[in-house]
């Protein structure tokens, strides 16, 4: 069995520097959180956020625009920070805005069939060196990624919630991507303030398999405390508490 050498990504020599130009597709929960990551922690990115309702793009940037307005506030965003975010974001209904993207993200609802339709459209309107991943928690990479012509820049990069503010990002290794794209985004990640968790390609992965279990844990306790109890609590350790992050699901 071969061994994959591991290095610290702080300190590794990427093959590429930080991506200009990424796109998310899904406009729910979790997409507009990852991009207001990416954008107030890659200085100059253009964002472009994909999802097929009008309406859930409008809220995203809401949320963005409520975020900013509680990044200045709490003094975490200076003015030229929330104007970088402001004006690196663009939505859209139309995958073919997304032909320039260096690294397309999929946050879309965990069902098989449509996240292989929408790598399809992907791996269709964007170049040979564009990298994709997705948000899946729980689906196998060679599952989902099946389907592709081109596996080897494709992975999972699971991000936490809420994943502007949670460090935890699992970047799942498995035979098909190349070694040089996992690195890469480990690097990214890292560079960006993330802790980037590999992870074999397994059911559930690592942090699914530790959040169910927290949950299981956290339900006994409702015969002695109210949800809003356990989550203040736990919010003492974690970046949120097990019921906030069920509520976001």
């Amino acid at each position: 069995m071969s061994t994959v050498r591991r290095d610290n990504p702080l300190i590794t020599t990427p093959g590429r520097p930080l991506p200009k130009r990424v796109a998310i597709i899904g406009a729910g929960t979790i997409g507009p959180d990852i991009g207001y990551y990416l954008l107030s922690s890659i200085p100059g990115l253009q964002l472009t956020l994909v999802d097929v309702a009008q309406d859930a793009l409008d809220r995203a940037e809401a949320r963005l625009n409520g975020y900013i307005a509680k990044g200045l506030k709490r003094r975490r965003l200076t003015e030229a920070q929330a104007e970088q975010v402001r004006s690196g974001l663009r939505t859209t209904l139309d995958y073919d805005a997304i032909s320039d993207a260096e690294w397309v993200l999929e946050a879309a609802t965990e069902d098989l069939p449509l996240k292989r339709k929408i790598f399809a459209a992907v791996e269709a309107r964007v170049s040979d060196s564009t990298i994709i991943t997705s948000n899946t928690s729980s689906l196998p990479a060679a599952r989902i990624f099946s389907e592709l012509k081109n596996k080897s820049r494709a992975t999972v990069t699971h991000f936490f919630a809420p994943a502007f503010r949670n460090p935890a990002v699992e970047v799942i290794r498995y035979e098909a991507c190349d070694d040089e794209v996992i690195e890469y985004l480990r690097w990214v990640f890292a560079a960006t303030g993330k802790v980037p968790l590999e992870t074999s390609d397994a059911l559930c992965f690592m942090l699914d398999r530790i959040f169910d279990n927290w949950c299981n844990e956290a339900a006994y306790l409702l015969e002695h405390a109210t949800a809003s109890e356990v989550d203040s609590v736990a919010a003492d350790y974690v970046h949120a508490g097990p019921f906030f992050v069920l509520n976001m699901a």
